[in-house]
């Protein structure tokens, strides 16, 4: 699948996760071509992402709701039978949480979709990952394609020759062990979650997140930086109308569009790679 292909079919989910109105995932606002023939989507932000929210904890997030955070990502909606395992000439992708062997070539499989949750739950148990390197003005190091792929084997095999204690870390060490079409055991990774969670908490898990434990504080952040969402959070409005195209103006439209995101870039783009997307073409050998 070439990548035209593959953002046909992402285009082709979130509309029918829009027409069926999921709760919890972003509404379809628009998408199409723009004039240098890339393909684009306008979808809702729902909120301030996590990385966002592990900024303003300070990089403070208790293992509770890590452990919550993992069980509520480990889900499965299957129907069919699973792709064929091809050599991909390009990768697109995101450079900090796509799997090992996505960067190595290989067609995205199920263990990678967990490898992604559990390199960001270790993100958030210990606030760093070996391929994300903060400067000393806090800013993170950029790094090319191949350092990330390189870090990553290592990262890997360091864990493939230790034991493990950290429940995360034996996790990643078991998606290494199945094969590509091999269906992994999602029940007996929530149970371990589960395990984990509740050795932790006095009574049953309570499944409130660090960032709904409200303090005045918390809120005079949220606020301030709700701010930085202004074009973004009220799709009703008459600016989100022109976006999602109820205005005749198709040139205005994706005018106020590249703006919208000329600005979420800006105020972003000290933040080396989180939540972008990254293209790297494999060297044929």
């Amino acid at each position: 699948m070439d990548l035209c292909e593959e953002f046909r079919v992402e285009e082709k989910i979130y509309k029918l996760l829009h027409r069926r109105k999921y709760i919890g995932f972003p509404r379809f606002l628009r998408s199409g071509v723009d004039n240098f023939n890339r393909g684009y989507l306008a979808i809702e932000v729902l909120g301030p992402s996590l990385k966002k929210i592990l900024h303003h904890q300070k990089h403070r997030i208790s293992p509770q709701t890590s452990l919550q955070l993992g069980i509520q990502l480990t889900y499965l909606c299957e129907n069919g039978r699973h792709i064929q395992n091809e050599r991909q000439s390009t990768f697109m992708g995101n450079f900090v949480f796509s799997s090992v062997y996505q960067m190595l070539g290989h067609s995205p499989s199920r263990k990678d979709d967990l490898l992604s949750i559990f390199y960001l739950l270790l993100y958030f148990k210990d606030g760093k990952l070996p391929w994300v390197i903060k400067q000393n003005d806090g800013k993170i190091k950029t790094m090319s394609f191949d350092q990330v792929r390189k870090a990553k084997q290592d990262f890997h095999s360091e864990i493939k020759m230790k034991s493990q204690t950290c429940l995360i870390r034996c996790l990643i060490k078991y998606c290494d062990k199945l094969q590509f079409e091999e269906k992994p055991r999602y029940d007996i990774i929530i149970k371990n979650l589960l395990t984990q969670l509740n050795s932790l908490n006095t009574i049953k898990e309570q499944w409130a997140m660090d960032w709904t434990k409200l303090t005045s504080n918390w809120c005079n952040r949220m606020v301030e930086f709700s701010e930085q969402f202004k074009y973004f959070e009220n799709p009703i409005s008459q600016k989100m109308k022109k976006i999602s195209g109820e205005s005749s103006n198709g040139g205005r439209n994706f005018s106020i569009l590249q703006e919208r995101v000329q600005y979420f870039l800006e105020q972003n783009s000290n933040e080396f790679f989180f939540g972008t997307l990254s293209q790297h073409t494999f060297i044929k050998q």
